[in-house]
């Protein structure tokens, strides 16, 4: 607000030097509360903008985060998927080439029975995974014997450790709890 600086020249001045806006005196009341209610819806809408900046970059950030996990996801999944299935080729390959071995035959099928097993439980994992995000999982609650549970699970990846070459041991011990052995196992 200015008294002495009055002209449409020092007006023009002033806005472009930064000012918000550009009142002489005297200033009627209804124009200064008029001035100030502009400002402030400026001011509003500058605010709203730098929030919603803000929100879009926190959503790219989070979208960006998503991508990641399911980029680490997938390369899991299809590693856990190409175990079962390197193994079982090994074992078709064995039997085509030893077709008479008794022994090899009864070994592979034994490891193809396994793999295939395991291939099965991956996939219904991967299913269970889908319901549960759809909040669909059914569980069936009955008395478990947990050291069971255990020996089970060890038994289930006995096959991928083995290709690893990772030795696995458990101590266990008989307890037996409320709860869904299946999803317990998984």
């Amino acid at each position: 607000v200015s008294s002495t600086s009055v002209t449409d020249a020092d007006r023009a001045r002033g806005l472009v030097a930064g000012a918000d806006g550009y009142l002489t005196e005297p200033v009627s009341r209804e124009v200064l509360l008029a001035t100030i209610g502009a400002l402030l819806r400026v001011r509003r809408a500058e605010q709203a903008l730098t929030a919603a900046v803000e929100r879009a970059r926190v959503a790219q950030d989070e979208a960006e985060q998503a991508n990641r996990f399911k980029d680490e996801f997938l390369a899991t999944l299809s590693h856990e998927l190409r175990t079962p299935l390197s193994a079982m080729v090994g074992w078709i390959w064995q039997l085509r080439s030893n077709p008479a071995d008794d022994r090899i035959r009864s070994r592979a099928l034994d490891a193809l029975e396994r793999n295939t097993n395991l291939q099965v439980r991956l996939i219904n994992d991967l299913l269970d995974v889908s319901r549960i995000g759809h909040g669909k999982m059914e569980l069936e609650v009955t008395p478990v014997d947990l050291e069971a549970v255990v020996e089970a699970a060890l038994d289930s990846v006995h096959a991928a450790v083995a290709l690893k070459q990772i030795a696995l041991t458990a101590t266990t011990a008989p307890i037996v709890v409320m709860g869904d052995a299946t999803r317990l196992q998984q």
